[in-house]
């Protein structure tokens, strides 16, 4: 069984409220960041590489990619709906994103995801 994964892109500041598919089961899990677990940041005040807010929280089964690390704060202050969202920002000129692998997608399909976004700005990738 192949798995792919699927990414939140930001250069930047970006406040994340909601990413997941139209189609009738959602492929992401978690894709409203409302459950969330603790991490516990090493000696030097990160986790993989990433400033967490406080308390240091990740969305569950989302990864944080070592390779892109930023700043994320889990926030309870005012989300479009639920009672969290995510707000991720990249350093100086560079991009930053969490990952999630999921299960059940074909090569060659369309597949439509949807985000809302509010805070600084946002630069779609995807298509580079």
């Amino acid at each position: 069984m192949k798995f792919w994964h699927l990414s939140l892109i930001s250069l930047l500041s970006t406040g994340v409220a909601f990413i997941g598919t139209v189609s009738c089961e959602p492929l992401l899990r978690n894709g409203s960041f409302e459950d969330v677990r603790q991490a516990k940041p090493g000696a030097d005040g990160l986790v993989s590489g990433w400033t967490l807010g406080e308390p240091p929280l990740v969305p569950s089964h989302w990864q944080l990619n070592t390779a892109y690390p930023g700043r994320l704060a889990v926030g309870t202050s005012a989300p479009r709906s639920g009672k969290r969202f995510v707000r991720i920002t990249a350093k100086t000129q560079g991009s930053t994103h969490l990952y999630q692998m999921c299960k059940g997608l074909k090569a060659g399909k369309w597949y439509r995801v949807s985000a809302r976004m509010r805070g600084g700005p946002f630069t779609d990738v995807s298509s580079r």
